[in-house]
């Protein structure tokens, strides 16, 4: 996790802290911390969200296992050409089988992406229509 209010680590707990915390030298002779969460991931600069136009996204597996995502954008409207774009970028596995578009995705109090909140939104849209849009 990697965000300007992460704290500086715990409390007279040095050897916790640097079990915990990253330093990472950055632009400019700053410094940026990251806080290990324990969840796997992995770092990656060519997926959905570093491409032009999309400002976040989120990702649920449908009740009949297709992938669907919602995207946040306020220029991209052609569906189409974001999956031409995908599929130069992702593996055939990670290839959204769902894209909904919309202008805000919704957000927790400290403006981050309500991921429960946008899984539900997926899990009300139209599971025949996606199921079309995955045997097309």
């Amino acid at each position: 996790m990697h965000t300007a209010t992460a704290m500086a680590g715990y409390w007279n707990q040095p050897e916790l802290t640097d079990a915990a915390f990253v330093v990472e030298n950055a632009a400019g002779g700053l410094t940026t911390q990251w806080y290990r969460t324990g969840d796997v991931v992995e770092r990656r600069d060519d997926g959905l969200n570093s491409l032009p136009g999309v400002a976040a996204s989120a990702a649920e597996v449908t009740e009949r296992g297709a992938l669907a995502v919602i995207v946040e954008t306020a220029t991209i409207t052609d569906v189409t050409a974001l999956r031409v774009e995908l599929a130069e970028r992702l593996p055939p596995g990670a290839q959204p089988d769902h894209i909904e578009l919309t202008t805000a995705l919704p957000r927790t109090g400290s403006d981050k992406v309500d991921h429960a909140a946008a899984a539900a939104t997926i899990r009300s849209l139209d599971p025949i229509s996606i199921a079309k849009e995955v045997n097309a």
